[in-house]
């Protein structure tokens, strides 16, 4: 299945948002929202921010 560059984006925002629903009442969602911040003037490196999000996942 073949998905273009602008859904990509938005799947990403999606999950984004998702995220912050998920970490609204979280101690860490400054954190968040640094590494949202990051990710969103840094569109080259959402490799990167993701491999963080996961390792925040993982703990």
């Amino acid at each position: 299945m073949y998905f273009s560059h602008d859904i990509t984006i938005l799947m990403s925002r999606l999950i984004v948002i998702a995220f912050m629903v998920f970490c609204y009442e979280q101690e860490n969602l400054v954190r968040w929202f640094h590494l949202m911040k990051f990710s969103f003037i840094n569109k080259d490196n959402m490799a990167l921010w993701m491999s963080q999000v996961t390792n925040i996942i993982r703990g």
